[in-house]
């Protein structure tokens, strides 16, 4: 199988690459900005260009049966940009239709396009998670970009006969996260006191990069994949103190958990900027899995 890797240094496209590389029957070509060093190199193909200049590259895409597309802008906690929405499309959206447009004209048969939850939206209601069939509701120029380019990827398979696979991840967590597991990580490092102990009731799906890589691999070659969205998790939900506790039961670092009530909380992110991030932290995010079970008789093969 021929395969055109992008963002093949980033968290999620770097394991996907290394269980690529792991079967001789894969022919992998992964774009990048530069040539790397020779060293650096090792079972795959670099073809040297840009997502923004897609005729930098569009000759590498020649041949290839599958393109998994994991590159993008990723969501920033505080955006510089003075219009981060037209920052996020030109990545996420619109160059995301023109390398799937490229992958056409090159013959390419597969698209499998790494999207966010986050299209769904930010939250849901206790004992209602999202699933396949739940309504996107995006809400902030990340998700938006996201949705777009999905939707765009849809009505190009239409008239071109491209097989679009969309994946929609949870939190994605496993080693060399970063982000805000990574700064969770680092607090519990520090055995500072974490102010969670009260959040205990609340629920959100997370995924292993081991499992999201694993449905990316699975949807190379399964037959339903095909013109499908994927949520994808571990299957098993937590509450944020529980997910802090194992954290710190992995690390071997005792962690201390305070309760701090939670309209304190919620005030003092307001005044400081924080209010999202601190509504992902506190409510549900829930996924249905059932249908990508079924779809693609896939299990995640690893447990939270």
């Amino acid at each position: 199988m021929k395969i055109f890797l992008t963002g093949a240094t980033g968290f999620v496209g770097a394991a996907v690459l290394t269980e690529l590389l792991r079967s001789k029957e894969n022919d992998v070509s992964c774009l990048v900005r530069t040539m790397p060093p020779a060293d650096k190199i090792a079972g795959w193909k670099p073809v040297v260009g840009d997502l923004t200049d897609i005729s930098s590259f569009q000759t590498g895409l020649s041949g290839n049966d599958v393109i998994i597309h994991c590159a993008g802008r990723a969501h920033i906690l505080k955006d510089p940009s003075k219009e981060p929405l037209r920052e996020f499309r030109k990545i996420n959206s619109d160059s995301t239709l023109r390398l799937a447009e490229a992958g056409v004209s090159a013959g390419v048969k597969r698209f499998i396009f790494l999207s966010s939850i986050k299209v769904n939206g930010e939250e849901t209601v206790s004992g209602h998670p999202f699933d396949h069939t739940s309504a996107p509701s995006p809400v902030d120029p990340y998700s938006v970009s996201k949705y777009e380019a999905e939707e765009r990827l849809r009505a190009l398979s239409t008239y071109s006969g491209l097989q679009v696979c969309i994946i929609r991840p949870t939190l994605v967590y496993g080693f060399g996260v970063k982000g805000n597991v990574h700064r969770l990580i680092q607090l519990i490092y520090k055995r500072l006191p974490i102010p969670c102990a009260s959040l205990k009731f609340n629920k959100r799906s997370m995924v292993h990069i081991d499992n999201l890589v694993s449905l990316i691999i699975t949807c190379i070659h399964h037959r339903n994949a095909g013109g499908e969205t994927f949520l994808v998790s571990d299957d098993q939900d937590m509450s944020t103190s529980e997910f802090i506790y194992t954290l710190g039961k992995l690390y071997a670092v005792p962690v201390r958990q305070v309760y701090f009530p939670l309209w304190i909380m919620f005030y003092l992110a307001r005044a400081f900027g924080y209010g999202a991030e601190i509504k992902r932290l506190t409510g549900d995010l829930q996924v249905n899995i059932d249908h990508t079970k079924n779809s693609l008789n896939w299990i995640p093969p690893r447990d939270l």
